[in-house]
Parts: structure tokens; sequence; C-alpha cells
């Protein structure tokens, strides 16, 4: 057993480790914004200089005038103090202007950048990230750095007027500025610096309270039909899920706002306490008493300043936590370079066979464990396949090897002789149309091209569809998404076949059709894409329609159970059923 010494050595060595990964982090991403925008910085630190220069003029030059006891010469020249003051206001307005036109192009480039990363990424990656977590860090960190950016040339402006009158208060007296800065910066080393550490990890803690909130809301939303057809999941949900998560929400929201609160209170106070530190200099003898006065009035005026700068601090801080938890993201998707000795290029394009050799997947997750084969199957072009077996038999997870969602762990993948081939690469998952159990709707319905699909072309395929009456096409758009689960499958179809894909894969298609559509699909659709040379991969549950497929796999606990063929001719065993 370790000592107390010894782990508490332990743990100071870890935070150690912790502070100097976070600095080299927070390094990282000044470096980033400082080299993709220089000459934007540079001007808006110019013109925030000049107006910290002239703002301290100002006051410099009111402070004589004062002293004049505003002689008619001084009042001769306060046009000099509204040109000035008119000057200051158009260099700052322009400093805000580009800040604003860089902080906007900063967050444009990172949004840009995580969603081509996001579409790069592997499905299977992305499933373990979880929809939640990735929306929240994609709006309510963008947001945060959006809101903190905001805030930068008005910090600018506010850090060079304490510059330069930090510089005025040393000209004008070294006793009072030593007594000055020697508090001030104790404080700030004291307060800020620790408030500063404390708060980016209330922030931490806030934002993995606030991605469980986004469950919670997700829940109540896709979760609504559940939930209102049982009181005792409503009543669970609400009260041993909702209510905890909101509450440490809360609490840690409190945390944080109390915290930057009492930091603001603690600054204040400073200030006024330092008003006397310098009296007891005065009254020493090592400065006048109009030095004095002058400090004063120069520290009243630099609470303003300074109190925005220390509000500022909260917005940066939760800033600076968005920032690394969106570059945590980037990480966790970034594409992994594939190590196997697969040929990276598609196969040719008159290929009659795909053959999967021994293929098989195993879940690295320690809530599931489900492995999949070694299997080996060929599917052939022209023909249909039914992939048939229980729940939790593997049907799903095989599709997804097929159509390269889910990385080959061991085996291969060929067409004809060719191979084998990587199938992470975008030529061959364009192989495949897939339609999920799980799909997505996209509205804009595009051709094989990538271009919007003619009208006559979707006209047909929605009277094919029998959904013309239902929905219409215009400008490359569906007028209606909001159809039952069957309605929406076909619309699935519609968008999948459009794009003329020579492997079709389809889990469950049929299972929410009415019998007549759920005929038409078995009898019709499938001979059509057959006799176009397509081949086609089916899970189905459809016992009535086993007879009409080419090809039956028979799927147990993740394994190979049967290869059955089909010989009869298709108008036989459309007949047989009819």
């Amino acid at each position: 057993m370790k000592s107390h010494s010894g782990l508490s050595s332990n743990v100071l060595h870890v935070r150690h480790g912790a502070i100097k990964n976070v600095r080299r982090k927070e390094l990282k991403m000044v470096k980033e914004i400082l080299s993709a925008h220089k000459r934007t910085i540079t001007y808006s630190l110019l013109l925030s200089v000049i107006s910290g220069l002239i703002m301290t003029t100002i006051l410099y030059r009111v402070n004589i005038w004062m002293g004049d006891g505003m002689t008619q010469q001084a009042q001769g020249r306060a046009w000099m103090f509204i040109l000035a003051a008119v000057l200051c206001g158009i260099s700052l307005a322009a400093s805000h202007y580009l800040v604003a036109r860089l902080s906007t192009q900063f967050l444009t480039s990172l949004r840009l950048q995580l969603l081509k990363q996001l579409l790069k990424t592997r499905v299977e990656k992305l499933e373990q990230l979880g929809s939640s977590q990735l929306y929240s860090r994609l709006t309510l960190d963008i947001n945060a750095l959006s809101d903190s950016l905001a805030v930068i040339p008005n910090l600018l402006y506010n850090l060079i007027i304490v510059s330069f009158l930090l510089t005025f208060m040393w000209l004008t007296s070294e006793p009072l500025f030593y007594a000055f800065i020697g508090f001030l910066g104790g404080v700030f080393i004291l307060v800020q610096l620790s408030a500063i550490a404390r708060g980016n990890q209330f922030y931490q803690q806030l934002r993995d309270a606030e991605e469980d909130m986004y469950e919670c809301y997700r829940g109540v939303i896709f979760g609504a039909k559940e939930l209102a057809t049982s009181n005792a999941r409503r009543h669970f949900f609400e009260h041993k899920i909702i209510l905890p998560v909101l509450e440490q929400v809360r609490r840690f929201e409190f945390k944080s706002q109390y915290l930057w609160s009492v930091n603001n209170v603690a600054s204040q106070t400073a200030t006024f306490i330092i008003i006397g530190i310098m009296a007891m200099v005065v009254d020493a003898g090592y400065a006048s008493a109009t030095h004095l006065v002058l400090f004063v009035l120069i520290i009243l005026y630099l609470m303003g300043p300074l109190l925005s700068i220390f509000s500022s601090m909260p917005l940066l801080s939760r800033a600076y936590v968005s920032y690394q938890r969106l570059q945590q993201v980037n990480e966790d998707v970034a594409a992994p370079v594939s190590s196997n000795k697969a040929l990276p290029n598609p196969p040719p394009s008159n290929w009659q066979s795909l053959h999967l050799e021994q293929l098989s997947y195993q879940y690295d997750n320690d809530d599931y464990s489900f492995t999949l084969g070694p299997l080996s199957l060929t599917f052939n072009r022209g023909e249909v396949t039914f992939i048939v077996g229980g729940n939790g038999s593997g049907k799903s997870t095989l599709f997804r090897l097929i159509a390269g969602l889910y990385g080959v762990q061991k085996g291969q993948v060929r067409f004809d002789t060719y191979g084998p081939v990587d199938t992470q690469t975008p030529e061959y998952r364009d192989l495949f149309g897939c339609i999920f159990t799980d799909f997505y709707l996209f509205r804009e319905v595009i051709d094989h091209s990538g271009e919007f699909a003619s009208h006559p072309q979707v006209q047909a395929l929605l009277e094919q569809m029998r959904l013309d009456h239902k929905v219409s096409y215009d400008n490359g758009r569906l007028s209606q998404l909001d159809l039952s689960t069957g309605q929406r499958k076909r619309l699935a179809y519609l968008l999948c076949t459009l794009q003329d894909k020579p492997v079709y894969l389809f889990d469950e298609w049929a299972a929410d059709q009415d019998p007549e559509f759920k005929h038409y699909f078995y009898t019709e659709i499938l001979p059509m894409l057959r006799q176009q040379g397509k081949t086609v991969i089916v899970i189905s549950h459809d016992d009535r329609y086993e007879n009409l497929a080419d090809q039956r796999v028979v799927l147990r606990d993740g394994q190979l159970h049967s290869v059955e063929r089909s010989d009869s001719p298709l108008e036989v065993q459309i007949a047989s059923i009819s």
C-alpha cells in the first residue's frame, strides 16, 4: 500500500502534467488563430492601440486643464478634445469591425473543419460518440466560442487603456505606482488565476451535465409516444432522469456564476483598499497629496476597464473549455490510417460476384459483447439474396460490413478475382444503395451524377411508390416528409434507386408496408431490380416470400447457419404465392 505522502506526490505529479497539457493546448489555440489571421489581428491591434493612446492623451490633457483652472486658452482648445474623442470612436469602431470579421471567419472555418471531418468519419465511430454529444458540441460549444470572440475588441481596448494609464502612473509617481501595482498584482494572482482555474473546472463539469440534458431533450421529443402511453415510464423519466440532470446543471451553473461574482466583488474591494494604502504612502512622505488626488481619479476611471476585463473572464474561460472539447471531437473522429494491404481502387465495372471470405467483426464495447463470423458468402450480380435470422443474429452488422460502414477486422472482400479491396474507401462505399431501419430522409432529390433529378424521373417513381397524391416534387425538393413509416420508406427507396447503384441493401424494408404494397415489393420491385442486373440483398422476416430469393442466408448468434439456393424459375415462384 502506498503511503499518504506517496499518493500526494503522485497527485501533484498528475496535476502538474495536466496543467502542462492544458497550457500546450491553450498555446495551440492562440497560435492557430494568430497564424490564420495575422494581418487582420495586426490591424485590429494597431487600431486598438491608437484608440487607447488617444483616450489616455485625452485624460492627460483634461488633468492639465483642470490644473490650469480651465483658463481661456484651455477653453479655446476644447475643439481638440472633441476631435480626439471622435478619432478615438472611429478607430475603436474600425477595430470592432475587423475583430468581428475575424471571429466570424474563424467560427465558420471551425464549423466547416468539424463538419468535413464528420463527413469523413466512419459510422461506427460516430455511433460510439453518440448524437447527443456531437450535437451539443456543435451548438453549445460553438456558441460559447462565438460569445467570447465578440468581447475581444473591448477586451483589447481596455487592456491597452490599462497599460497606458499604468505607464502614466509610473511616470507620475513611482512610490504610489509600486504600491498600487504590488497590491493589485498580488490580488490578481491570488484571486483571478485561482478563479480561472476553478472556473475552467466548473465549466467542464457543466458541459458534461449539459450533454446529459441534451439526451433528456431527445428522450422527450423522440420518445413522446412511449412516454405518453406509460405512466410508469413517464414518472420514472421525469423524476429519476430529468430532475437529477437538471439539478446537476443548476448546481454547476450556480458554482460558476457565484465564483465569478465573488471574483468581481473581490476585485472591486481591492481597488478601494489600494486607495487607502496609497494614502498611507503619502502620509509616510513618499509621495505628494497632489499625486494622490490624480491617482484616485485615474483609479476610479480604471475601475471601468478593469471590471470589463474581469467580466470577460467567464466568457473566455467557457470558450477555452468549449474549444478543448471541440478539439477533442476533432481528434476522436479523425479517420485512422488504413494499415491493411487491401487494394484502394474500386473493382472493374463488369464484376460479376462479390465475395466475403472469412469475414468477422467484434464490437469493442464493455456493455455489449457480440462477434459476427467468421463467415464466407458470395453475392452474384442480377440475383436477390434474403438474409434471415432472429433478433441479435448479426443481420444488421453484416449489412454494415458489406456496405463498408464498419471496418473489416478479419477476413477480406473480393470482386471476382480482384482484391482484396479496402472497404473503407469512398469509392467502395459508393457501390451500395442502402436503406437501413434507422434511415434518414433528405428533402433534396439527386441522381447518380449528384445533380437534381429530373421531374419526369421523380414523378414516375412517386407514382410507382403510390405517393403522387401525397408528395410533389418541385425545384429539386420533396414537398412532404411527414408521412407514415411505410410511406417514408418508400421515399427512401425513391432517393436510393435514383442514384443507380450496382448493389442494393434493404434492411427490413417491407416490415412497415401494408399487405398490398408488401406483395408489390416482393413480386414486382425486386424482380425489376434483378432484371436490371442489380445485386439485391434483403433482410426479411416474411416467410411467405422466401422462395422468391435466388439465395437464402440464415444467421444464428453471429454464425452462418445455412445457405440455400433456389433453382425454380421466377414466374413459378411468384405464381406459387399469388
